[in-house]
């Protein structure tokens, strides 16, 4: 597994064609507004769904064709800042002290405007859509088809058109989700790709980043070949001597399995 890590990173960057049809689908149905709001915790699915976003924003702004790889390509080696995107932030006791301080660090360098709310998630979306002052009550999530527990029916409708009414305990307001068609290694080629930084608990053992009292070490990203040898595969120590990274777990549906 150790020696194979560089080669699996090179292979993840590789823009394929089918994983691009996915974003392509994703772009098509992502509409054109004037504010984007997004639900934002750090994690990597609404970073990829962030990413997604902004990538659409970008070939707006100088009139590039989203359907070309080539574009996602540039829009990785550009740095482009807009003031479209509005991230939702909730907050609580439960929460790693990582996190909050990538979401801090993720504004400062994105140059994006956020609304921090201490509180449940219900509360909080319940008080940001009672305050804002337009009538878009679409909110962008991170959610995938690996996290809905609902219906196949349900499942196969809103892999069609990504898009959820809210249920109760939440306010009323629509779900929309840009990732929701992506497995889990093709969140880390969004990210790998378009070279944004992500939460660092994904180099210390975490493929999946919730609650802090329910939130465990996945024991499959754990690094048995080391040891205080000299010899160390020196590829690896680029990450973390202890843990391999997040995007290179092989098994991934045990990436939610240590929640």
């Amino acid at each position: 597994m150790e020696k194979n890590i560089e080669n699996y990173y090179d292979n993840l960057i590789i823009i394929n064609d089918d994983f691009y049809e996915k974003i392509i689908f994703s772009l098509n149905l992502i509409p054109v507004l004037n504010l984007y709001y997004v639900s934002f915790n750090g994690g990597k699915d609404c970073l990829a769904a962030y990413i997604l976003i902004k990538f659409k924003i970008f070939c707006i702004e100088y009139n590039l064709d989203y359907k070309n790889k080539e574009n996602f390509e540039k829009f990785s080696k550009e740095k482009f800042y807009t003031k479209k995107i509005i991230l939702l932030y909730f907050v609580n006791d439960n929460h790693f002290e990582e996190e909050e301080n990538y979401v801090i660090n993720f504004i400062k360098n994105e140059k994006v405007f956020i609304n921090y709310y201490y509180s449940s998630y219900v509360e909080g979306l319940k008080f940001f859509l009672k305050k804002k002052n337009d009538k878009n009550d679409l909110i962008f999530m991170g959610t995938r088809i690996a996290d809905n527990n609902n219906l196949d029916e349900n499942i196969k409708k809103i892999s069609k058109n990504l898009i959820e009414n809210s249920t109760k305990p939440f306010p009323q307001f629509i779900r929309f989700y840009p990732v929701y068609n992506f497995n889990y290694s093709e969140i880390w080629k969004i990210i790998l790709i378009s070279k944004f930084d992500y939460l660092n608990l994904y180099d210390k053992g975490f493929s999946s980043i919730g609650k802090k009292t329910n939130t465990n070490i996945n024991k499959n990203l754990i690094n048995k070949f080391y040891n205080n040898n000299e010899n160390n595969n020196n590829i690896n120590n680029k990450y973390n001597k202890y843990y391999y990274p997040a995007w290179f777990l092989i098994d991934e549906k045990s990436e939610r399995e240590f929640r």
